[in-house]
């Protein structure tokens, strides 16, 4: 797959998941669509509805998933999907199935994992340790080595922090 299109092309009628989380579909709507989401409006997502309704009436869709989409496609129950990366990447690791991920040409949503202490939590000097823990960049990159995830560190300005990350990565990786 190459384009974001692929989700709405007939040859695949029945066979394409989507996920079930509104901003999620929402976005992809919308990028078919050409519209940017990060600077739609209300009308924006009212054409990016009906393109996705479109979709389900011509019954290209087989389902709406939350984290089983990773299941029907290694079943085969469907043969394209909107994923995430670091899904497609554990179950080939786990399974040896051997599912493929790409970005479309016209773009993608990008996802990020947070750690944050509730308030009143009983220790919360011991969570923001824990956090700096993780933000060490030998461990930073080796937690993204086993998850096949994307770096981040905003309050990394310079950059310093990420190309230590990336080299700590491909020597973890071998690459």
């Amino acid at each position: 797959m190459t384009s974001i299109n692929e989700l709405w092309n007939p040859a695949h009628k029945g066979r394409v998941g989507m996920m079930s989380d509104p901003q999620e579909i929402g976005n992809f709507g919308m990028i078919k669509l050409g519209i940017n989401p990060e600077r739609s409006t209300p009308a924006d997502w009212r054409a990016a509805a009906k393109v996705l309704a479109a979709q389900r009436q011509a019954g290209l869709v087989k389902g709406y998933y939350e984290q089983s989409y990773i299941d029907a496609l290694s079943r085969g129950d469907t043969w394209i999907s909107m994923a995430w990366s670091g899904d497609i990447f554990q179950q080939n690791l786990t399974s040896g199935t051997g599912l493929k991920f790409t970005i479309p040409r016209e773009g993608g949503s990008i996802w990020t994992d947070n750690m944050m202490i509730p308030r009143g939590a009983e220790n919360p000097v011991d969570a923001m340790m824990l956090m700096d823990w993780y933000y060490r960049p030998a461990i930073a990159a080796q937690l993204t080595a086993a998850e096949y995830s994307r770096l981040y560190n905003y309050a990394d300005v310079g950059g310093r922090l990420q190309r230590e990350y990336l080299a700590i990565f491909r020597s973890a990786i071998g690459g």
